[in-house]
């Protein structure tokens, strides 16, 4: 019963931070999309993709604890060479702060519009950081360059909340 209950937690606090993610920047970029996936390749840009970097039990007391994820945001596809485009490194300059201040102002319920606040997180709330801003990685076997944004979420949460 207990794994059941901490799988349907992190199942949907995960969820739900997907689904916020693409609000989060809609004042700069409109129809975006987010999946839980990382290794997923959308036709659009940009588009977020999620991974999960860890679960921690934090008080076994309480039975509190805490989801790792990292969020991607997803900029750009460039191929080597090309002269290409400078507005997603334009972008970048908004997304950040644009996702950080987003997600600080609803860290303790992660509800907004016709979302309902989320009754087993941690009083706390969560937390988001952009450790490493805007960065690329370059793909030899295609020739394509990607422009990213990682952002690191932890969110405590507690099961006696549940």
């Amino acid at each position: 019963m207990a794994v059941h209950k901490l799988t349907t937690a992190v199942d949907a606090l995960a969820t739900r931070i997907v689904a916020l993610e693409p609000l989060s920047i809609a004042e700069i970029t409109s129809d975006v999309t987010a999946y839980n996936q990382w290794n997923y390749r959308a036709q659009k840009y940009p588009h977020w993709t999620n991974r999960p970097t860890s679960l921690t039990e934090l008080e076994r007391s309480t039975q509190k604890w805490q989801l790792g994820m990292t969020a991607r945001l997803n900029l750009a596809v460039i191929e080597a060479g090309a002269v290409g485009t400078v507005t997603p490194q334009q972008q970048a300059w908004k997304y950040i702060p644009e996702v950080l201040m987003y997600f600080e102002a609803i860290q303790t319920t992660l509800a907004v519009g016709a979302y309902t606040e989320i009754s087993y997180l941690a009083p706390e709330g969560i937390t988001i950081t952009c450790p490493a801003g805007m960065d690329y990685v370059f793909n030899p076997y295609t020739g394509l360059e990607a422009l990213y944004i990682d952002f690191q979420i932890s969110a405590p949460f507690s099961l006696m909340g549940m």
